[in-house]
């Protein structure tokens, strides 16, 4: 039965309240996961239509799906408060990052409505709080869609600002929105704050809330007005988006002035005109031809709607809602020419735990720019005698693992006498997201926690989270093209794998993706095998962790589906259920093979044609007969490369046909079809 924890943080086990968790834990799951792939498809759309009544079509899409989604969680978070069940996590977040995440969203609420979204974020807050950011970012969504609804308003303002002059508060405060529903008042209250009205004009008001301001210590974002020597006219048409960038300038010590009309750049004398104008696309493409203008060689940039058509390549833009910082940023990228700013952990060392090999690949591929020393254990009993001989600065622990999993190995760590292993940071990683997996983890002695498939920059943050300060740099990263030794996936017309989610996994890195695929094919018929002899022997407890494996390998490729057929074994495992398991298995079988079809479909594409050589009958007996032996050992890995080597090999129609039909009964684990097929193979030769 689930554990629940009322208001005051102790376990509840009313017989009601817990019949009901288990169902709104599995609608959780159940309803998000699905909504999310909707999201990540819609998002992957509009990427490709150019089309602008199919962008509407998916506009709407994008925005119907945010919604819902948004609903849902409200309802399940509702729910879960009245019953004492929500529980916060007070986080060490990145503030800027949370409200792009929100900008991020708004955008899609918005979609092509002619309103002006308008951010005015204090460059002087830490960088870093204590906070639940995902309560904080469903709240501020919430009003900021009331807000996009009514397209009669000049403008939405999201202002994020210090509420007194101690600077203990911050402050959030959304114009011309809805007062909304009443539940978010009580779920504002229950997350620490309290919803405040303000009456405006019309039916809009304008809303605000403070919370405790809980910083990480020396996580004071300090400007360096150094850095931009660039100079500034502001001449912004809506007084409210106008005052929003003056604010900003203004904190983050930049040098501007503020002009009512273009044409005021005229009167000023050369050394002393700004070098840059920021302006309504709309207003500069009055302006654009005017020769006098030009000659002034001051540089424009635009503020544009998301879906205004831009003519002109030789500008810079900011789609509406943006993130005014990013008109500094504009500066570093071009200083930079090209790379981008990030954190490197050069010095630092970290041990990476998973029992399957491409997990780790991913892992160490991912961390591989960032200049930190990545080690690889593939089982909790291997971690602790690494742990035991070297002394790392963080450790990603797999959960589920055969043997001593992840949460056994960190008790057993925890309980070492020195002091580095009580303190030595340790980060769970799983893909089960639910709060009692997090209980778990925490019962355990563990720190944190990254979900799977893992996200490379919730990886980013969770390092600089844990490794000491010390051993992090600022430094710049060379920008790569995302789509280095990728094929044409559209022209591929793949049904089983969605490779764009894939690639989000690994930081958009086509090379690494390419090699998982392989790495993906090569261990399937061995995964196979030893899934369905697990099923025979019914030995529920290794299939369970096998199968947990195979979801989470799966959704790291882009195989959705198969990672929710996997997804439900695993559930049938957890409860034992070995009959309803051998019923589904056949399924997921039929899946797999269909996902490694499209695999090599992708994985050949690209490859560099060797040229075939004619296969004598002396050496065909040779290969044949390591094939035979290796199917007697149930050695499949040395089968399946024994088929790559025939590969190499030219044969005459009739031996292709043979060929072809020995290939798939080793895929198949046909062992009295592979020596059939054998035989035939050679008599044809």
């Amino acid at each position: 039965m689930a554990r629940v924890r009322n208001y005051n943080g102790e376990y509840d086990h009313d017989e009601e309240n817990t019949a009901e968790y288990p169902f709104l834990a599995s609608l959780s799951h159940e309803v998000r996961t699905p909504m999310n792939a909707i999201v990540g498809l819609s998002e992957i759309l509009m990427n490709k239509v150019t089309d602008l009544e199919e962008m509407e079509y998916v506009s709407s899409l994008q925005t119907a799906t945010q919604n819902l989604l948004m609903v849902i969680n409200n309802v399940i978070d509702y729910d879960e408060m009245s019953g004492g069940r929500l529980v916060l996590h007070k986080e060490r977040m990145n503030l800027e990052k949370v409200i792009r995440e929100v900008i991020d969203m708004a955008k899609i609420n918005i979609g092509d409505r002619d309103i002006l979204f308008v951010t005015d974020i204090n460059p002087c807050l830490p960088e870093e709080i204590m906070m639940d950011s995902t309560r904080l970012k469903q709240v501020l969504v919430y009003f900021l869609s009331n807000a996009a609804k009514d397209v009669s308003r000049d403008y939405v303002a999201l202002t994020v600002n210090f509420a007194d002059a101690g600077k203990t508060k911050i402050r959030f405060t959304i114009e011309n929105t809805e007062e909304g529903l009443p539940i978010m008042a009580e779920f504002i209250e229950y997350i620490g704050s309290e919803l405040h009205v303000i009456e405006d004009t019309g039916s809009s008001k304008t809303v605000y809330f403070d919370f405790d301001i809980i910083a990480v210590e020396g996580a004071v974002k300090v400007r360096n007005p150094e850095t931009i020597e660039a100079s500034f006219a502001v001449s912004l048409k809506n007084r409210r988006e106008r005052q929003a960038v003056i604010d900003y300038f203004d904190r983050a010590s930049v040098d501007f002035k503020v002009i009512d009309n273009p044409t005021e750049l005229f009167i000023y004398k050369d050394d002393d005109r700004p070098e840059y104008l920021i302006i309504e696309y709309e207003r500069y493409r009055r302006i654009k031809d005017v020769k006098e203008f030009w000659e002034l060689n001051t540089k424009v940039i635009c503020l544009a709607n998301i879906f205004t058509d831009i003519l002109e390549d030789d500008i810079d833009v900011f789609r509406r809602p943006f993130f005014y910082p990013d008109l500094l940023t504009l500066f570093h990228k071009k200083t930079q020419g090209g790379k981008r700013e990030t954190m490197f952990f050069e010095g630092a060392r970290i041990l990476v735990v998973d029992d399957n090999a491409i997990n780790l690949k991913v892992i160490a591929g991912l961390l591989l720019p960032y200049k930190a020393t990545v080690d690889t254990a593939t089982g909790g009993e291997e971690a602790i005698r690494m742990i035991h001989r070297t002394r790392y600065d963080l450790v990603l622990m797999d959960h589920m693992m055969p043997g001593v999993d992840g949460t056994q190995a960190t008790r057993i760590i925890r309980q070492a006498g020195d002091e580095y292993f009580k303190t030595l940071p340790i980060v769970a990683l799983s893909a089960n997201v639910l709060e009692e997996s997090r209980i778990l983890f925490t019962e355990s002695g563990m720190n944190d926690f990254v979900a799977k498939p893992i996200d490379l920059n919730v990886l980013i943050d969770t390092l600089k989270k844990w490794i000491p300060e010390s051993k992090q740099q600022v430094g710049y990263l060379e920008v790569e093209n995302p789509a280095d030794g990728l094929p044409d996936f559209e022209a591929l017309e793949l049904e089983h794998i969605i490779p764009q989610q894939g690639l989000s996994y690994t930081g958009g890195n086509g090379k690494m993706y390419m090699t998982i695929l392989r790495d993906f094919l090569g261990g399937a018929l061995s995964r196979k095998v030893s899934l369905t002899k697990l099923v025979g022997e019914e030995d529920v407890g290794r299939y369970t962790i096998e199968i947990h494996s195979l979801k989470s390998l799966s959704r790291t490729i882009g195989a959705d589906n198969l990672s929710f057929m996997a997804e439900e074994l695993e559930k049938l495992g957890h409860k034992r259920d070995m009959e309803a398991i051998k019923e589904k298995h056949g399924d997921l079988l039929k899946e797999y093979e269909a996902v490694e079809a499209e695999i090599k479909k992708i994985a050949n594409i690209g490859r560099p044609r060797t040229r075939k050589i004619p296969l004598l009958r002396e050496k065909a007996g040779e290969i044949l007969r390591e094939l035979f032996h290796a199917m007697d050992e149930f050695d499949y890995d040395a089968a399946e490369k024994i088929c790559d080597e025939l590969e190499r090999y030219e044969y005459d129609s009739l031996v292709e046909e043979s060929y072809q039909k020995l290939r798939e009964c080793v895929d198949n684990i046909d062992y009295d079809g592979t020596k059939q097929q054998a035989v035939e193979m050679i008599a044809l030769l």
